[in-house]
């Protein structure tokens, strides 16, 4: 069994910009909330099995936004994973 490693991925090229694994993910959240603050980005987290979570940052704080929307983004994550070499369950 191998252990979770979530990626974040930039909701609108599906690019990773952010890896966690669990214990440090709460961390690497904030860290790149506070990086993209200014920029008013939505992100969503994938963890190699599905869409887990989705955000909006702005400056003004980082917002959970309906994972339900960015569903349909899992076959464009498993595959940026697969190519950032990430395991997909």
């Amino acid at each position: 069994m191998t252990a979770t490693t979530y990626s974040f991925h930039r909701a609108y090229d599906h690019s990773i910009v952010e890896v966690a694994d669990p214990v440090n993910l709460q961390q690497r959240a904030q860290s790149l909330c506070a990086v993209r603050a200014n920029h008013g980005e939505r992100f969503y987290v994938h963890n190699g099995r599905g869409v887990v979570a989705a955000l909006l940052v702005k400056p003004h704080g980082a917002f959970d936004v309906l994972r339900d929307d960015y569903l349909r983004f899992d076959p464009e994550a498993r595959w940026t994973r697969d190519h950032f070499g990430l395991t997909n369950d």
